[in-house]
């Protein structure tokens, strides 16, 4: 696929610093939850009709991409990237071209009310919100001296963690316990399989 973009409002992966806020529009971790109920359907496995499973189903389905949103983070965002092959994996490749680390709060990953309260999921609600992908939400960082213009801004988005000089990304608990964080999304060098448990 190929595009264009104006002169000087591109923003890279390449950008983040030390220090450097993160966040997330939207919520994470729907599509890859819609994609099992979707499976387990198919197979016979899954109630019809329950209006959660069906909005987790149609995030799988009919991604919104959030190209307004990107347009407008233009000028004050150091880098950005969509969340396709899961927030583990792409904070990894935003971290790699950026030359830094990251820590990540779990407790403040944003989470729809269908995904936290679905019944019948294989999985920890954040687990899918960390390794599922095809969310298609924008994961951006910005300087603390631009905060203020994001909130003029008035875009959906959740902070979720900050910018770190080492170079490993990190998960903090709600007690401040921190944990390796590892790439476990979408990996395109395994042969179309997930490098985690979800798919």
């Amino acid at each position: 696929m190929l595009g264009e973009v104006e002169k000087k409002r591109a923003i890279t992966r390449s950008g983040a610093r030390p220090g450097d806020l993160l966040f997330v529009t939207g919520t994470l971790g729907d599509s890859a939850a819609g994609l099992e109920l979707l499976k387990a359907r198919v197979k016979g496995q899954g109630a019809r009709g329950k209006g959660d499973a069906n909005k987790l189903i149609q995030k799988h389905l009919i991604p919104m991409p959030r190209i307004a949103e990107g347009r407008r983070l233009s000028g004050f965002a150091s880098a950005m990237i969509d969340v396709s092959d899961g927030l583990s994996s792409d904070l990894g490749h935003l971290c790699a071209q950026s030359g830094a680390g990251a820590e990540v709060f779990i407790d403040q990953l944003p989470l729809s009310k269908e995904l936290r309260t679905a019944r019948t999921l294989k999985q920890p609600s954040e687990e899918y919100a960390l390794s599922g992908g095809e969310d298609y939400e924008l994961l951006f960082t910005v300087p603390p001296a631009k905060i203020k213009k994001l909130d003029a801004k008035e875009i959906a988005a959740t902070e979720i963690g900050v910018i770190t000089r080492d170079r490993s990304m990190r998960l903090i608990d709600k007690h401040g316990k921190s944990t390796p964080l590892s790439a476990t999304g979408y990996d395109h060098f395994r042969s179309g399989r997930r490098s985690g448990s979800i798919r």
